[in-house]
């Protein structure tokens, strides 16, 4: 009931006219490499301006998100937030690639994207690109199911100071400053952040959590034909304080903990006399991870003494690992004939490890992977657009894929669009998956065994592969109105799943910890393998438009029918109970008159269970958010004030019973140069 009342209530505010201005077209570049109108890109894009981020109010990157259609964001920790699309996920989301002013911001070690530790604030992002569907032929590995784009404001069109901060419930303790300034040779952007707050709530409250980030950004203009982009960042985050180490008793990525991370980027652009586009992108990514020590008692089975050799033992936690990533990319835009166009480009990267207890071993544990990839933009009417493109891509650790994609477009009448899509996906997989040994060690220095991974003993993972039907359809009649509509079906196989299996070899933990020696518990280990295949049959719709002079709307729904090929066996996780069968998400925002404005933010999720053998199962979750804020000038500067209330229904539980994010209100306060 829930659900029809959200979606009545979605009918309700949203009667749309068509209106005879003509579209004002908004360009993406994330589907296929090359700039392309909304209507004409091979995938559903969903855009995200400055805006939108402003009149959210979020103060988290990854809760903006569940504004694109199926997109499905939880909250394991302060720390870890899976954010997917349709679903498919465990703790770690590794089926979206993220994207920061063009490079990867996933952690080598475990694939996935530690959202609250980038170095970027919301109020720093220019615009945010989500392209919901496979698109490995354009970026890779990790987009199996999504790619999400984020870019920051350029340090040209920044003001030339900026500063501000929040203040709320929950412990809220954010602060901002930037500086940026240009001349006739190029521009450069410093900006510094402290974000801080009391964490989550729940039965097994960890502590809060604080940020502190620098980034500098720069832009130099070497010629007429050739520029230079780079940056530099670097962010500290902390999570637990305040809370006894004792108390950490996490089998996982643990809840107290610091991390360090830093980055360096560098683009070189050319576009000769003759035509098109030459870009050289290099990047280095960074991340220290450090627990601290901690003790903690718990049954352990012992392989090599009879079957009752199950002892109460004292287990030294505490686990570290240094993660760097390379990265270089050559990209060449070009022109091959009237009505014809295309990108081609070649990359390499390279991750490596050091982390005694996630490998069993101090020694350095590397991947490396090369890819080539081109596309190509074939005009063959006016009404009628070809858009076709591959990827090829090896890793050292796993076998080549080939990852085509073909996109057909029709705008068969005005304002309204139609398209036929066809693509495949895969995701390589990770050194963690892969090879990965989590351990404690007990006071004997013996490691005691939570997670072996026995790809490489194995032979080593398949790559999973997807493949995608869809079909799509655009409604534009002005510039104040945009209805995307989208059907799909999705196979997903060879899925690496975490699962558990027993233990008779190695010194484990009897699992589960707190149950007692054959009283219902076992020893075992959790593992990844491939399983069986899962399909997903969807519709989704998203609607943007601006319902009169002052009252505009973004509206989003999604339905995904998911099944598992084979019966779920006995400790595997049934990933297509992950998949929520209903999504929503709302934005509402009036302007109020005088400078004064308000927006009412809302999103939905039906019940599902993160696809992990223990995780608990959810039930239906309504989030509600809102804002009241003000925007005007002071003396010579521009001021802005918002008022911000978050989960204003109640604390919200999106990954498991036991902890959830509360209620919250902050006040936020912006101040920068005109």
């Amino acid at each position: 009931m829930r659900l029809q009342r959200f979606l009545v209530f979605l009918l309700l505010v949203s009667p749309v006219q068509a209106l005879a201005e003509s579209f004002e077209q908004d360009l993406a570049i994330t589907p296929s490499r090359l700039p392309q109108r909304l209507d004409e890109s091979p995938s559903a894009v969903t855009v995200i301006d400055r805006e939108m981020l402003r009149a959210s109010g979020v103060r988290s990157i990854a809760d903006i998100l569940r504004l694109a259609p199926g997109m499905v964001v939880g909250s394991r920790s302060p720390s870890v937030q899976p954010v997917t699309y349709l679903g498919l996920s465990d703790d770690l989301s590794r089926r979206v690639q993220v994207m920061v002013d063009g490079f990867s911001v996933y952690t080598p070690t475990t694939g996935s994207v530690w959202w609250r530790d980038l170095p970027v604030t919301v109020d720093e992002i220019e615009r945010i690109e989500v392209v919901r569907g496979p698109n490995t032929s354009a970026y890779g590995s990790n987009a199996f199911l999504a790619t999400i784009k984020i870019t920051t404001l350029a340090p040209r069109e920044a003001p030339s100071w900026a500063s501000g901060g929040a203040i709320g419930t929950n412990g809220v303790r954010d602060a901002h400053a930037r500086l940026a300034a240009s001349g006739q040779m190029g521009a450069y952007m410093l900006s510094v952040a402290h974000q801080q707050d009391d964490g989550m709530r729940g039965a097994d409250y960890r502590g809060g959590r604080s940020l502190d980030a620098v980034r500098l950004k720069g832009e130099l203009d070497v010629s007429h034909d050739t520029d230079v982009q780079w940056q530099v960042g670097a962010a500290r985050a902390r999570y637990g304080f305040g809370e006894s180490v004792e108390n950490d008793v996490s089998a996982s990525i643990n809840d107290i903990f610091r991390d360090d991370n830093d980055h360096e980027l560098l683009v070189i652009r050319h576009r000769p006399e003759g035509g098109g586009e030459w870009s050289l992108r290099l990047s280095r990514a960074a991340q220290h991870y450090l627990e601290p020590k901690a003790v903690r008692e718990a049954w352990v089975y012992h392989a090599d003494d009879d079957a009752s050799a199950i002892r109460l033992e004292p287990l030294l936690l505490g686990r570290d690992f240094d993660a760097t990533r390379y990265d270089a990319e050559l990209e060449r835009h070009v022109t091959l004939a009237e009505g014809v166009r295309g990108i081609w480009g070649a990359g390499l990267w390279r991750s490596e490890v050091v982390g005694e207890r996630f490998f069993g071993t101090g020694a350095p544990q590397r991947q490396d992977s090369a890819r080539l990839f081109g596309h190509v933009e074939w005009r063959l009417t006016p009404d009628w657009l070809l858009n076709g493109g591959a990827m090829l891509e090896r890793s050292s650790i796993s076998e080549a894929a080939l990852t085509p994609r073909l996109a057909l477009i029709h705008h068969f009448a005005p304002s309204h669009t139609l398209r036929a899509g066809w693509s495949r996906g895969t995701r390589q997989p990770l050194l963690f998956e892969n090879q990965g040994r989590t351990a404690v060690w007990d006071a004997h220095g013996a490691p005691v065994w939570l997670a072996w991974a026995t790809g490489a003993r194995d032979g080593g993972l398949a790559p999973e592969r997807s493949t995608e039907w869809s079909l799509g359809y655009l409604w534009m009649p002005g510039r104040d109105v945009r209805m995307d509509v989208r059907a799909f079906f999705l196979e997903v196989d060879n899925p690496i799943r975490v699962f558990m299996r027993p233990s008779d070899v190695e010194q484990a933990i009897w699992y589960p910890p707190e149950a007692l020696p054959f009283e219902g518990g076992m020893s075992a280990l959790l593992d990844m393998d491939n399983g069986s295949s899962v399909s997903i049959r969807g519709l989704e719709w998203q609607l943007d438009a601006r319902l009169d002079k002052a009252l505009s709307l973004h509206a989003n729904y999604a339905f995904a029918d998911a099944r598992e090929t084979l019966p779920v066996t006995s400790g595997w996780p049934d990933y297509a109970a992950s998949v929520p069968r209903h999504t929503a998400g709302l934005l509402l925002t009036r302007n109020l008159g005088g400078g004064w404005d308000a927006s009412l933010r809302a999103h939905y999720a039906s019940a599902m269970r993160w696809g992990y053998v223990l995780r608990d199962g959810l039930d239906e979750q309504i989030g509600v958010g809102a804002r009241v804020g003000y925007a005007g000038r002071w003396g010579s500067q521009r001021l802005r004030m918002d008022v911000v209330g978050e989960n204003l229904n109640g604390t919200v539980h999106d990954f498991d019973r036991e902890r959830g994010w509360g209620r919250a209100v902050w006040l936020r306060i912006g101040l920068e140069s005109i």
